[in-house]
């Protein structure tokens, strides 16, 4: 017994990690996950995000709102806001974004919803009618369409004087019973050719005349339907902007039709 106690006292200590709520921490090269976020804790966190510079918003994407993937969105916290987004082309469009006058907002495809959320913050102060398609079949997300409604409760906390709708179920039939005209529209849904090309002619028919629409993953080499889509619209000389990063992993274009 006195031999175990003697081989016990010569075993180090295990390392304390501190555990920071709402932020990512990095021991020795490991990565370690941001809490969860609750709607309350959303609603003081976002109050004046879109008030960030583009430096300080770019920290805070890497550092504090979590990615579904830390390596290949080059963030260094996971979970989160579970984003899927490059942070630096992300803090570009966003600080590009607010700088628009967008009154009605369409996004489809939105997965956890994340990206429809932090989009909605930074167009706040001008948004009347913000609407999200999905037909909730993604399944890397856990509970997607729970994921949704927490970020849509959120959301209606933070801009009550904008009118926020959730349509579940396939593009082609929203764009059948829709009426209204988008000032920008976000396609990010399916990623296949006739899919996004579809998307794009639907959305051509619902934006205003001066309106925007937005594609994620115009540099992605594993979705080459939204790379030649795009490649087709550049090709014709339309008025773009791209923001894609030194490894094309994923890109977001910017089609305006001023």
């Amino acid at each position: 017994m006195k031999i175990f106690k003697q081989i016990k006292a010569l075993i180090p200590e295990p390392i304390k990690i501190p555990i920071r709520k709402f932020r990512s921490w990095k021991f020795r090269g490991f990565h370690y996950p941001v809490r969860p976020y609750s709607a309350n804790k959303l609603t003081r966190i976002y109050k004046n995000l879109d008030t960030y510079g583009k430096k300080q918003l770019t920290r805070w994407l890497r550092y504090c709102a979590g990615s579904q993937d830390f390596f290949a969105f080059r963030t260094r916290a996971t979970n989160g806001l579970m984003l899927q987004q490059v942070t630096e082309e992300y803090a570009d469009y966003l600080t590009w974004l607010k700088t628009k006058n967008i009154k009605k907002y369409l996004e489809i495809g939105i997965g956890s919803g994340s990206s429809f959320f932090i989009n909605n913050i930074f167009i706040k102060k001008s948004a009347e009618l913000s609407i999200a398609v999905d037909n909730v079949s993604y399944d890397c997300f856990g509970d997607q369409l729970r994921n949704i409604n927490d970020k849509f409760e959120t959301l209606r906390s933070l801009n009550r004087s904008c009118t926020f709708k959730f349509y579940q179920g396939k593009s082609d039939d929203f764009f059948r019973q829709n009426s209204e005209k988008f000032d920008l529209i976000f396609i990010d849904a399916d990623h296949g050719y006739d899919s996004v090309k579809s998307d794009y002619d639907h959305a051509l028919r619902a934006l205003s005349p001066n309106g925007y629409i937005i594609f994620h993953d115009i540099a992605n080499e594993y979705y080459p339907g939204v790379i030649r889509l795009w490649k087709e619209i550049t090709g014709s000389g339309a008025n773009v902007i791209e923001y894609v990063t030194k490894n094309n992993y994923c890109g977001i274009g910017i089609l305006s039709l001023n």
